[in-house]
């Protein structure tokens, strides 16, 4: 069977049994490309290297009220594409490694895209590259249907 055909029967599957799943998208033609089963409270984290000041930077996601939360990212330093200041609420904490964590982002949210690149999701013990779900330079949208 190919993989769309294999795909095709996950989401039918999906749909005749309520659960709720993260799905990964081409956010150009809305073609399912990857599907995930998820619950509240679950997280995933997508890392990559910035297009910008070339550093790896790590955003950590979880399911919270049937959607996607932004809760925390880790990153080297300062700098365009990154968090420049420290909000209410929010702590920053130096790594071992040098580089620093914002916790406490508690951002909803409403569109998660991303143009893939070096973009890996790390989902339940499972590492993806998304490059190798669409390509490098396709835009890829995070949706959660709960």
């Amino acid at each position: 069977m190919t993989f769309a055909f294999c795909l095709l029967i996950i989401i039918a599957f999906m749909m005749i049994r309520p659960e709720s799943h993260l799905l990964v998208s081409c956010a150009d033609s809305g073609a399912p490309l990857f599907v995930h089963p998820m619950q509240e409270g679950d997280v995933f984290e997508i890392l990559y290297i910035h297009s910008v000041n070339q550093s790896p930077v790590t955003e950590f996601f979880i399911i919270r009220r049937g959607q996607i939360y932004l809760t925390a990212m880790e990153f080297d330093g300062f700098g365009a594409g990154v968090p420049a200041e420290v909000g209410e609420g929010q702590e920053l904490i130096r790594l071992p490694d040098g580089g620093m964590r914002l916790e406490g982002l508690d951002k909803w949210m409403d569109e998660l895209v991303y143009l893939v690149s070096s973009h890996e999701l790390h989902i339940a013990g499972d590492v993806i590259p998304l490059s190798e779900l669409a390509g490098e330079g396709v835009p890829l949208r995070f949706g959660f249907n709960a």
